[in-house]
């Protein structure tokens, strides 16, 4: 495991540890209007009572603790540990744009992206070692997520108008107030060109340079749609999740050799 592996754990741990000591913090100086016990205390304040929004950082502290232990138990696996790192930066995202990011959101957004970068490096250090496709394996990963985020909104959505706010979770209720005149096409596109993207990918496996095409035009095209307004909710996080899509695949692009040199059926072979 390289340094720069390490050092992107430990910006997953100590940003996960920011986290908690903000709601540690939070809920010391936090007041009921009731004298309660600990533990009712500590229900009021993870309740709609505050005048904050707490619950979204159990989410983000979760995905930061689950991508580090992935990292740090599977560490054989580095693409798993880079697909497990998405997921964080997506809700750093999705907070920020909303508002409930309350102190120091470029900590977060740094110390989580150092994780990502560190998880791709070294896949891709492996990589240029045994011209073996773990990093492209992680881009893939990456683009799955990015599969599963789309999915997902295209199969709430339509259930949300008839759920009352109270019961909604956090991520429904972003999507409340627009769900029931949202147009999902942007989201069904983008489910099949990030699946026609990791196909093309499987299928012709060391053509780099035609995955990092595909991926930039992935992202220019959400790019141009985020600026457009199109997207009825969730546009930020689609647009971190293509751009961070198209930075893997560029930078696998130009850092790792194929398994198989082209017109070789010698993989040994520059």
């Amino acid at each position: 495991m390289s340094y720069f592996k390490r050092f992107g754990d430990f910006c997953a741990g100590f940003a996960a540890f920011s986290a908690i000591l903000y709601v540690f913090r939070e809920f010391m100086e936090f007041t009921p209007k009731e004298t309660v016990p600990l533990l009712e205390k500590l229900k009021l304040f993870f309740s709609d009572e505050p005048r904050r929004e707490y619950r979204t950082y159990l989410i983000l502290i979760g995905l930061l603790l689950l991508s580090l232990l992935i990292s740090l138990l599977l560490h054989r696996f580095p693409y798993l540990s880079f697909a497990t790192s998405v997921p964080p930066l997506l809700h750093i995202m999705l907070m920020y744009d909303a508002g409930l990011l309350y102190e120091r959101p470029m900590l977060y957004f740094v110390l989580g992206g150092v994780h990502a970068c560190g998880c791709l490096a070294e896949c891709i250090r492996r990589d240029r070692e045994d011209r073996r496709r773990r990093a492209a394996i992680a881009a893939d990963l990456c683009g799955l997520v990015g599969m599963g985020l789309c999915g997902y909104v295209l199969r709430i959505t339509p259930t949300i108008p008839d759920v009352p706010y109270g019961e909604l979770n956090f991520f429904e209720r972003q999507m409340y107030f627009s769900a029931a005149q949202a147009d999902l096409t942007l989201f069904r596109r983008l489910l099949i060109l990030l699946a026609v993207t990791v196909a093309l990918r499987w299928l012709l496996r060391d053509l780099y340079y035609l995955d990092a095409a595909l991926a930039v035009g992935l992202f220019g095209y959400t790019l141009y749609h985020f600026y457009a307004k199109a997207f009825p909710f969730f546009g930020s996080m689609l647009l971190m999740l293509t751009a961070v899509y198209a930075l893997s695949r560029v930078v696998i692009m130009l850092s790792c050799k194929p398994k198989r040199a082209y017109g070789s059926d010698d993989p040994s072979k520059p």
